[in-house]
């Protein structure tokens, strides 16, 4: 009876240590296809209206949190990136619509994007002068939704 009683308990305890390795190992924060697919579409949509200068639009229904960040990196390597914080698009808006001489700096970027593990990339096929370039983009879920929170963009300078 107690030999018994042993086999069991070491029954038990291999399948609660089996359970639990399946727990750690398996990621919490695992994307869906169609978690990716929502990605690739509000990256895509971010993409168009930065090249088309027409961000703001997005307020009424954000796809960021409460806030989000951008850094811009120099092409050329001779300064240091910038860091900048946004509450809304209209801001960002502003913020580059500000920097702009004879509406430039143009505003690029690609349609093709890849998304994968919190952050879509935009395929960038060559620079020129006087043009910016997103780059990537960062993004969180909740509930399910996309969300970015760190927009990367290259200057061309």
């Amino acid at each position: 009876m107690q030999n018994k009683e042993k086999i069991m308990t070491k029954i038990r305890l291999f399948l609660f240590s089996l359970l639990i390795s399946l727990f750690c190992f398996t990621p919490a924060s695992a994307e869906t296809v169609n978690q990716r697919e929502a990605a690739v579409k509000m990256a895509q949509n971010i993409g168009t209206h930065f090249a088309k200068k027409d961000l703001a639009q997005h307020d009424a229904r954000p796809a960021y949190l409460k806030e989000f960040k951008v850094v811009i990196a120099h092409s050329l390597g001779n300064s240091e990136n910038e860091h900048k914080s946004f509450k809304t698009l209209a801001e960002f808006e502003a913020f580059l619509k500000s920097r702009e001489t004879d509406q430039l700096p143009a505003r690029n970027s690609e349609s093709h994007v890849r998304c994968q593990k919190g952050i879509c990339h935009f395929e960038i096929r060559g620079m020129l002068h006087n043009n910016l370039y997103l780059k990537s983009l960062s993004y969180v879920y909740l509930n399910g939704q996309p969300y970015f929170k760190t927009l990367s963009i290259v200057d061309g300078d």
